[in-house]
């Protein structure tokens, strides 16, 4: 009797042929959705009585799914220290706030003024 490969195998086995990747890409590679697969990368992370730890974060992405960006881990095999989560910067998010804000129409009579317009008028384009 052969014995099913499991989830965590089946991403080590992908971080090891496809190199670092996000947690999006492994669940793409293997073929899962990242809410089945969350709690075990979290488990390869950890180090076990059994077994060392299996991958860590060696670097961070910031990726915007639905709509929002936010700094998503880059897993590599290995028994190294984690790269720390980036600070998030005030100053970057104010300004994307601000580019956004100057994009959306606030008054009746800017409904017919493009965009392109309006991010030129505002020193944005």
């Amino acid at each position: 009797m052969i014995k099913k490969q499991g989830r965590g195998e089946e991403m080590l086995k992908a971080l090891k042929e496809f190199g670092p990747m996000t947690s999006v890409e492994i669940c793409t590679v293997i073929g899962t959705t990242k809410t089945k697969s969350g709690g075990i990368l979290g488990r390869l992370m950890k180090k076990s009585i059994q077994k060392p730890k299996r991958i860590y974060i060696i670097d961070w992405v910031m990726d915007g799914e639905a709509g929002k960006k936010y700094p998503r881990p880059v897993y590599a095999l290995g028994d190294k220290k984690d790269k720390p989560k980036p600070v998030p910067s005030p100053a970057e998010n104010q300004r994307r706030y601000k580019q956004k804000k100057a994009r959306r129409v606030n008054s009746v009579f800017q409904l017919g003024t493009p965009i392109k317009y309006r991010m030129e008028k505002h020193g944005r384009y």
